[in-house]
């Protein structure tokens, strides 16, 4: 009898335990979601962010496109019967990326938002490609086989339903890897898995199609999507459309950091501390290792892991790997056509969406990427000439900024 009541309290308190971390599971659990989820939102709605903020992590970013803190161009561009459809089927897709959704809409719809046939595709067809594909999302057949869902009972899955091909849509770009966890990619490699140039690239050529060059129909329709969705997303003017200063009802008064402090005529910060910097290559043609070449920005010397600043306020276009400059490149809008670039970095501490102040800390000096030794590349982007966040186009002395007296200038860059 005491054996068997001995047997009886040691299963009792593996029940009780087993009890308790359940009961910490089921409240822990849901708890960190909304932590993940709920923080961002709360940096969206705050609309502003300062140093001291936590980073947004990167795979959240395209959460922050219905409340963007300074674009909020999903609404302001994307007709309201697409929006409501694809909040909608957000909210029953799984990581479903509004932005990207409305950049497949409006690639396949010829770069517009056509009114939709009444009653939302089911009165008169949508435009039908020379591949058969259809509906406002151009499904082909074998496609829509496999995503197409019937979600209004009728008895068959539509795809010129409006809400049926963007469920379609949605489950099939997250499928592709475009979901909310997706990085916007370098389209020098639309192969790289996981990222909006890849979902971009599969969803037109099919996710083992040609994604090179020589298939210039999918070049095309990744390299003219991707500035459109990051245009969404941020705010950024697209080539070829008036340049017009975003708007930024929430970006905090100037703070310079203490070791900024040069502004020249035209307003931009140097973007490293000015003790210890050193220009090291101009904006320009240079020659490197005996080849002859363009470097698209302006390289300056500093210690490893010297903090690196923006050098001017705006919100973060882009940041992540980049092929050459190593994992912390980060991209800025800022006012009208202006935007940013800063290569090489060891870290990064600040990610897509986010507002960021003229002289905030954005990463810290590294030598990541094709790089001889610490330093800051950094790109000067007019977008009035392009579209490519990841070579400059314009030289940063000429576009507003200054070598601060008594930083050594070894090629003497003007």
């Amino acid at each position: 009898m005491k054996l068997l009541a001995r047997l009886v309290k040691i299963i009792i308190s593996i029940g009780v335990v087993f009890a308790i971390c359940a009961t910490i599971m089921v409240v822990a659990i849901p708890f960190s979601i909304l932590l993940l989820q709920g923080g961002t939102q709360t940096e969206a709605s705050a609309g502003c962010a300062t140093s001291s903020d936590p980073a947004v992590p990167v795979a959240a970013a395209a959460q922050l496109v219905p409340a963007g803190p300074v674009s909020d161009n999903l609404s302001n561009e994307v007709p309201q019967v697409y929006r409501d459809v694809i909040a909608k089927v957000a909210a029953m897709v799984p990581k479903a990326n509004p932005a990207l959704m409305a950049t497949t809409l409006w690639k396949e719809q010829g770069m517009h938002y056509p009114e939709p046939p009444p009653p939302y595709g089911h009165g008169n067809p949508w435009s039908v490609s020379g591949a058969s594909a259809i509906g406002p999302w151009q499904f082909i057949p074998t496609t829509w086989q496999h995503y197409g869902k019937d979600l209004n009972s009728d008895g068959f899955a539509n795809p010129n339903d409006l809400l049926e091909a963007a469920y379609a849509n949605a489950t099939f770009l997250v499928a592709l890897g475009g979901g909310l966890d997706a990085l916007p990619g370098d389209v020098a490699h639309p192969e790289q898995k996981g990222t909006i140039v890849n979902a971009l690239a599969s969803y037109n050529a099919g996710p083992a199609g040609n994604f090179g060059p020589s298939n210039t129909q999918t070049w095309d329709y990744f390299h003219s999507a991707l500035p459109y969705y990051l245009h969404l997303l941020t705010g950024a003017p697209l080539i070829g459309t008036p340049v017009q200063p975003a708007a930024a009802p929430c970006i905090p008064p100037v703070v310079l950091a203490a070791s900024v402090g040069n502004l020249a005529p035209g307003g931009l910060a140097w973007p490293v501390s000015t003790a210890g910097s050193i220009v090291a290559s101009c904006y320009g043609p240079r020659v490197m290792d005996g080849k002859s070449g363009f470097h698209p920005g302006l390289d300056i010397d500093q210690s490893l892991n010297a903090p690196v600043y923006a050098i001017s306020a705006g919100t973060v276009m882009f940041a992540g790997p980049v092929n050459g400059f190593g994992d912390n490149y980060v991209a800025i809008h800022h006012a009208g056509s202006l935007g940013s670039g800063y290569g090489h970095m060891n870290a990064m501490l600040v990610s897509i969406g986010q507002v960021v102040t003229q002289g905030q800390q954005i990463g810290v000096i590294g030598t990541q990427g094709v790089s001889t030794g610490p330093h800051l590349h950094l790109n000067v982007i007019d977008f009035g000439l392009g579209s490519d966040l990841f070579n400059g186009n314009a030289d940063p002395l000429k576009s507003g900024m200054n070598v601060p007296p008594g930083v050594p200038n070894l090629n003497g860059c003007t």
